[in-house]
């Protein structure tokens, strides 16, 4: 409606019926008199992540064989140069499609990048002997890449170029049609933005608040959360259900967060948890919950690392044996193990079925492919429309105070902590 001139690409998310492309596969641009075909292609990781509400009717086909495929449909509808937005991830499978050597520049995406690599985008010798310029991306738009091409029209060979990716670190002059579209947003939502829905009662840090990787494990604001999570839930659980582990991800919150002491908006609650990831509730068996374990030890202080509240344990170093403090230092990945499990104060049984509360980024991703995730996890609902998001926006509703500690968190959710109303926030 906004942007009626603006075209999707994607090559690979197909119609679930006819098994064509949903989506326009390519489409070739005029520049200075040579022709340039772009495609673009959904990597699986990317694909899993999507959440499944918007999936539906859709499948994704093989990321590879699709831009493969319209790479030979563009060359022979005459395109001369040919490219490919790939939202996968260098380490992820671009590389493998850069190999194929059927693109002269591939975009890649995806991947959290958190530094602007110098220098020009690094060229992949591939089969097929197409340039190959493979720029790997960034995270949170913080550079550019830019790539230019000197072509010959006649012949459309390629007779120079050069590149490189640019740090978004300055102002850049207004463009009007983007200012035209931010004036049509702020018109249609800033005043449900700007809502007030509560007031936090101190400044709640995360994880990453000071840029380094101390404190992962013990991170106030995903110890709350998951409080939130539990006393929320409890307006959808089902009769008999018994009080359920949390297991978050640490990656769930948008780069560094925090919410500071005092009105809580809608927006900061939009910005702090934007990923839709539908909240699931599970029975997972204790043998699995100590893979979960396994799995936070190994990928300590990375975007991977799992939080659970419900279920302790204590790190170990591989190498020596001796217990890790918390907080840790940084640790190259992999050189923890997690021991002396216990959930709820009771030593974890290997053989029970524990009733969780997480996410479908958390269980269908993270997870998706670690031994014994298939044997060892039922999927009891999908809570459809509940998120992160909404659960803390419930709860913020409902008690009009966010405390800043698990317990608070309880005693308020029974009547026992601070509630304001929320007419008599500032």
């Amino acid at each position: 409606r906004h942007a009626p001139k603006l075209g999707l690409l994607c090559a690979n998310v197909l119609d679930a019926a006819t098994h064509k492309p949903a989506l326009l596969p390519y489409k070739l641009f005029q520049v200075d008199g040579i022709t340039v075909g772009v495609t673009s292609v959904l990597g699986p990781d990317a694909w899993r992540v999507t959440p499944r509400g918007l999936r539906t009717g859709l499948e994704c086909s093989d990321f590879i064989s699709a831009a493969l495929e319209a790479a030979d449909a563009m060359a022979q509808a005459g395109a001369q140069v040919l490219v490919c937005l790939s939202h996968t991830g260098v380490n992820r499978g671009d590389e493998e499609l850069a190999l194929e050597g059927a693109f002269d520049v591939i975009f890649s995406g995806h991947e959290h990048f958190y530094d602007v690599p110098t220098g020009p985008v690094r060229q992949v010798a591939g089969t097929r002997r197409r340039l190959g310029l493979l720029s790997r991306g960034v995270a949170l738009g913080i550079g550019v890449s830019r790539v230019e091409l000197a072509v010959d029209r006649a012949s459309g060979e390629i007779l120079a170029h050069a590149s490189c990716t640019t740090a978004m670190n300055q102002r850049v002059p207004e463009d009007p049609a983007v200012v035209e579209l931010v004036d049509i947003w702020e018109k249609d939502f800033l005043h449900v933005k700007d809502e007030v829905l509560g007031r936090c009662t101190h400044l709640l840090r995360g994880p990453n608040t000071s840029g380094d990787l101390r404190g992962f494990r013990e991170s106030p604001i995903h110890r709350v959360l998951g409080a939130v999570m539990e006393a929320e839930i409890r307006h959808f659980q089902r009769p008999g259900s018994t009080s359920p582990l949390i297991i978050l991800n640490r990656g769930m919150f948008h780069a560094v967060c925090q919410v500071p002491q005092g009105p809580v908006t809608f927006g900061q609650v939009l910005r702090l948890l934007p990923f839709p990831n539908m909240i699931i509730e599970l029975r997972v068996l204790g043998a699995f919950l100590r893979t979960i374990a396994a799995h936070s030890a190994m990928n300590y202080g990375q975007f991977n690392f799992l939080f659970t509240l419900g279920m302790e344990y204590a790190f170990i170093e591989s190498s020596t044996g001796k217990t890790v403090p918390d907080p840790v230092e940084p640790c190259d990945k992999g050189s923890l193990q997690a021991v002396d499990i216990f959930v709820r104060q009771e030593a974890l049984r290997e053989d029970h079925w524990y009733d969780v509360l997480s996410d479908e980024y958390v269980f269908d991703t993270l997870l998706q492919d670690v031994p014994g995730r298939a044997t060892g996890v039922q999927t009891v609902r999908r809570l459809d429309g509940v998120t992160h998001a909404t659960l803390l926006e419930g709860f913020l509703r409902r008690h009009g105070t966010l405390p800043t500690t698990p317990g608070e968190v309880a005693a308020t959710a029974v009547g026992h902590g601070p509630a304001v109303a929320p007419g008599s926030l500032e």
